[in-house]
């Protein structure tokens, strides 16, 4: 790889009502209001050393056997079809957004800076799981999926170990970096199509799932629209609990929380999905809700528009937003459209 082909920067440049935002904290704003803002943006190779007993094909391992379930995010990313969006250096803009967000930690070392811009660059789908504090996005674990067959981590990332072969078709890295506990301190490459990248924290756990990737599912997001996020309400509740035990009541009767933006006729559609034990507690969110739509109407703020369909589907609550388009170009870029769904190779 080129180190020197893409040269990002690497240091990085907000419940739905404005009295939540005030509550909840910057930090846990910023990750239930990801999707918006990555829609707004428009956003020598060592011979390894060899261990006999190692993790399943990566050709067969899928996220659900990979991610850690310890963690309570799980974003997914359509990659190609978000590149499509920023009209100028989709990469390096992409990194910035992940970096601002604590979703890919900056270590402020330029061969780190290049060699994400290069993994963004050769990616199709990106997952990316977390545990969610009142400062951001804590303990990452970023899988990619793309064409990784010429990518080479050693030369690239700063500071790096020479691999160590897991066995069946994984190599593993370690970073000699100076680590915090969310430092992306290990890297796993499987040829031809995955890197994984683990904060200190989860190290073992990744480990663990590695060993026994024929194993169980976890849960993540459906790969659907453009972005997906699943939330396991008892880890929000934590973190919004210290400033408003209201809303974390409120959440802890949720058992499953998923977002989806998704491309639809002239605009884009945020569909949140909330899972309750009862009816009845679905329903009872529905009339917060629709509590809260009046108030925004009144304050004439579009985020959550009065119009915006609020339904009860057993124990589910679906509420459906319209979101407005990627901006407008500047004049001389060609219009920015919205790329149409394709099945996941």
């Amino acid at each position: 790889m080129n180190s020197g082909r893409i040269p990002p920067e690497t240091r990085p440049n907000d419940l739905v009502a404005s009295a939540a935002r005030k509550r909840s904290g910057p930090g846990l704003v910023r990750i239930i209001s990801l999707p918006f803002a990555l829609m707004v943006a428009a956003c020598a190779y060592d011979a390894p050393a060899r261990r006999p007993i190692g993790p399943a094909s990566s050709s067969v391992a899928s996220a659900a056997q990979i991610l850690p379930s310890d963690l309570d995010v799980v974003l997914w990313l359509d990659v190609a079809r978000l590149k499509q969006l920023w009209l100028r250096e989709p990469e390096r803009q992409m990194l910035a957004v992940l970096h601002e967000y604590g979703l890919v930690p900056s270590t402020d070392d330029y061969n780190d800076g290049v060699f994400w811009s290069d993994a963004l660059l050769l990616a199709d789908r990106m997952w990316i799981a977390c545990r969610p504090k009142a400062s951001g996005c804590h303990d990452p674990v970023v899988l990619l999926r793309g064409d990784y067959r010429r990518i080479q981590p050693r030369r690239a990332l700063s500071r790096t170990n020479p691999p160590l072969d897991l066995g069946g078709g994984w190599l593993r890295y370690d970073r000699t970096l100076r680590a915090t506990r969310s430092t992306l301190s290990r890297l796993y490459y499987a040829p031809p199509d995955r890197l994984l990248a683990v904060s200190e924290t989860e190290i073992d756990a990744v480990e663990r799932t590695l060993e026994r990737s024929r194993g169980g599912q976890n849960q993540i997001p459906k790969e659907a629209g453009l972005v997906s996020l699943l939330m396991r309400p008892s880890g929000i509740a934590k973190v919004l609990e210290p400033r408003s035990p209201a809303a974390a009541r409120f959440l802890r009767e949720a058992t499953r929380i998923e977002i989806e933006v998704l491309p639809e006729e002239g605009h884009l559609a945020l569909v949140a999905d909330l899972t309750f034990e009862t009816t009845e507690r679905a329903e009872r969110a529905s009339a917060i809700f629709r509590l809260l739509q009046a108030a925004f109407a009144e304050s004439k703020n579009a985020t959550l528009p009065p119009d915006s369909p609020v339904e009860v589907q057993g124990t589910r609550l679906v509420l459906h937003i319209n979101l407005a388009a990627p901006s407008s170009p500047r004049e001389g870029d060609a219009s920015p459209q919205i790329p149409a769904e394709q099945r996941a190779p």
